[in-house]
């Protein structure tokens, strides 16, 4: 019996395929693998109400075919490519970052994330695009909310057991020249979120 792997991603899904798909061809690995883009769904990805628990996935405008796969009496395996683990998704508790278009370049800030500020700020370090100085409790508890309800989600496939197995793989940090550009060179090295 052949083998189908659902792979859920963000934008790191793109390099993720190449990358996947070049190794199981060297591997000479046969498998079935559909691939989906969750920023482009009609719905969230956690909401399995509405998506039958991953097993019916809608693109918004009619972008690509539905995926249905309700009527598979297989397990699937499920790999989900970034979606906020770690990198960037240290960031997203305190706001999305967004593409920024090539004519709004020097608007950097409306498109990145306001960082809070922490406790220690190294002499001369006056880093852009942050708010005011919060309690590293607090920056705790923010974290640990945003990867609770997360990780819940992952918690509820594993419990339904719609999944023969269930992987994620984390995304990458964000290059230090992404991050100078969006946050300055002064946050960047002062070691505020090494």
């Amino acid at each position: 019996m052949r083998r189908l792997i659902l792979i859920l991603g963000n934008s790191h899904i793109n390099s993720f395929r190449r990358c996947f798909g070049k190794l199981l061809e060297e591997k000479g690995v046969s498998t079935d693998i559909v691939y989906v883009m969750t920023n482009l769904l009609k719905t969230q990805w956690g909401d399995f109400a509405n998506n039958a628990y991953l097993r019916f996935l809608q693109y918004n405008d009619n972008l690509a075919p539905d995926i249905d796969l309700r009527d598979m009496r297989i397990k699937i395996d499920l790999v989900l490519v970034g979606m906020s683990l770690l990198g960037t998704g240290i960031l997203l508790p305190y706001g999305k970052i967004l593409s920024i278009p090539l004519d709004d370049m020097e608007n950097v800030n409306e498109y990145t994330p306001k960082l809070p500020l922490l406790s220690g700020i190294p002499d001369g370090a006056v880093p852009r695009y942050t708010t005011n100085l919060i309690s590293e409790e607090n920056v705790r508890i923010t974290y640990k909310n945003f990867y609770k309800i997360q990780l819940s989600r992952i918690n509820q496939l594993g419990i339904e057991g719609k999944f023969k197995s269930i992987n994620w793989i984390a995304e990458p940090d964000m290059t230090e020249s992404a991050g100078t550009f969006r946050f300055g060179k002064d946050l960047v090295q002062s070691g505020l979120y090494a």
